[in-house]
């Protein structure tokens, strides 16, 4: 008998299997209902503004968008141009934490892609896997998985429930951003990233309201440890990134006219006049 129901299923698996030309009819389909959504979204901005405006006494000349937003100048567009062209050169990070009600109806952290069509959950189990050993080094889901929660935790990223989705989106952006090309190099990345969140969230202390001098002298002692911590991690990994090459530096050495200098153990006499 079970093995019946397992192939009733097995059989409405299959007939939910969308063919190439539906599936690009679909993400159609979902990409014009986001731009619809989106659309939307900006209109009732724009009548905020446009009430806004009429409340502080400023009348628009026409109803155009035009009138209502002031256009980017040339600085700022070429700004933007500039941070474009940095996200083309950097990792782009293809999936994203919620955290929502599961189908239980209990609070969990789920995946999904960046992307506004749908994905298999085959397909999104591998890219979160993928995702993960890129942003640790490693190819064994487990330490990854347990090094990317204990770089989250050691971070504090749990505190606030509404940021919890928004502070791992963060932690594995900045893994990925320093690309780890082992474990090693992660766990030393994982550790830096955990030191600098401690040590601006101790340095951030100092200036709660409230706080009593000898507070703030506590905070900054803290956050003082916490980036020198930070510094010989940074240095640690550097060398290790290095793997034991040896450095050569070449300097120039004048040498007057009867002086004298060392130079490798050998005392070398200037020229005579």
């Amino acid at each position: 008998m079970a093995k019946k129901k397992n192939q009733v299923a097995c059989v409405k698996q299959v007939t939910t299997v969308l063919s190439d030309e539906e599936r690009l009819k679909k993400i159609e389909e979902l990409k014009e209902n986001t731009r619809k959504k989106k659309l939307a979204i900006s209109k009732n901005k724009l009548t905020e503004i446009r009430k806004d405006s009429a409340n502080k006494g400023i009348t628009p000349k026409s109803d155009s968008e035009e009138n209502v937003f002031v256009p980017l100048n040339e600085e700022e567009k070429a700004m933007v141009a500039q941070w474009r062209d940095r996200l083309k050169k950097t990792s782009k990070n293809l999936i994203k934490f919620t955290y929502e009600t599961n189908s239980e109806g209990k609070r969990d952290f789920l995946t999904e892609t960046l992307d506004e069509y749908p994905v298999s959950p085959t397909d999104i189990f591998n890219l979160y896997n993928a995702a993960l050993s890129q942003a640790t080094g490693s190819n064994d889901l487990d330490f990854s998985v347990n090094l990317f929660t204990q770089c989250s935790i050691a971070s504090g990223s749990f505190k606030v429930e509404k940021d919890v989705a928004k502070n791992l989106n963060g932690i594995l952006g900045a893994l990925q951003a320093l690309k780890p090309q082992d474990e090693i190099e992660g766990m030393l990345i994982s550790r830096l990233i955990s030191l600098h969140n401690q040590g601006m969230e101790y340095l951030g202390r100092t200036n709660n309201e409230g706080q009593t001098p000898q507070g703030i002298d506590t905070n900054v002692n803290r956050s003082t440890k916490l980036f020198r911590l930070y510094n010989e991690t940074l240095e640690t990994l550097m060398r290790y990134r290095r793997k034991g090459e040896q450095r050569v530096i070449v300097q120039h050495v004048n040498v007057e006219n009867g002086g004298k200098a060392i130079v490798g153990g050998n005392v070398i006499a200037g020229g005579g006049g």
